[in-house]
């Protein structure tokens, strides 16, 4: 068995820090084209779910201005409102108009509260 030099034991040494730097240099690779194919993926994912948002916006508006619309005519037609229906009247239009109702339902709204049908 022979002694070890200093020789020995720097060459040793540069092989485990060349070898550090390599796979450093590999995983450093590895995680930028991961990271590539991950925001990439993200990327269809979330223009997924910005058209699954806007189709959710759109479904919630038709569907308060459908109840606006029912309540309006009959209130229109005289019938008189039940003070819960002219609760979720009035939490259906607040909501309708905060996201950018169409003007008539307003205008219509408007109307019948002057008449008094909404009371």
């Amino acid at each position: 068995m022979g002694a070890l030099t200093l020789g020995d034991v720097a060459a040793a040494l540069a092989f485990v820090v060349a070898l550090g730097g390599s796979i450093g240099a590999v995983v450093k690779a590895l995680k930028k084209a991961l990271q590539g194919l991950f925001d990439e993926q993200t990327e269809n994912i979330n223009k997924r779910l910005d058209k699954t948002d806007a189709n959710l916006a759109k479904l919630d508006m038709d569907n308060c201005k459908n109840y606006i619309v029912q309540a309006l005519s009959a209130a229109e037609r005289g019938t008189k409102l039940t003070k819960e229906e002219l609760i979720r009247l009035s939490e259906e239009y607040d909501h309708y108009t905060k996201n950018g109702g169409n003007s008539y339902i307003v205008e219509w709204h408007n109307r019948l509260n002057k008449e008094g049908k909404l009371k």
